[in-house]
């Protein structure tokens, strides 16, 4: 198997509402995505919401996807991941930073060649620092 690690440091402010990754590359063949959300930095009254996008092959539109819950590190304070499936948690001015949000899919989920992180942001005058890190293993 073949390890392939993704790093996408994003840092926006102020007029980014919302955004994305761009495509992460072909997926296909991974036999595992793993994606780290870190946020260290989340000032005014805002929140932040994250979203893994996967690329309907037919149409070619994205769509929000599920992931499976992994493990979050809020300034410290760890909660172990059920690997139930679901989305990212909104990340608001009242969340701990440093925060780290582990979310993954396996060989046994479905996802399709092209994926995306997506963020969006709601309020005045947001800030947050934002990096998104993708380690991914090809199948044999």
């Amino acid at each position: 198997m073949t390890r392939r690690q993704l790093i996408i440091p994003v840092t926006f402010s102020g007029t980014h509402a919302t955004g994305n990754t761009g495509d992460l590359g072909e997926v296909a063949s991974f036999a595992r995505l793993v994606i780290a959300v870190n946020v260290t930095v989340v000032t005014s009254l805002t929140s932040l919401n994250i979203f893994l996008n996967m690329q309907d092959p037919v149409s070619l539109a994205y769509v929000r996807c599920k992931t499976r819950a992994m493990g979050i590190n809020a300034n410290g304070s760890f909660t172990e991941g059920d690997f139930s499936l679901g989305d990212f948690a909104t990340i608001t001015s009242a969340t701990a930073v440093p925060y780290t949000e582990i979310r993954g899919l396996s060989a046994s989920d479905a996802f399709t060649s092209r994926i995306r992180v997506e963020w969006v942001v709601v309020g005045t005058s947001p800030t947050f620092s934002l990096s998104v890190t993708g380690d991914t293993e090809e199948g044999a």
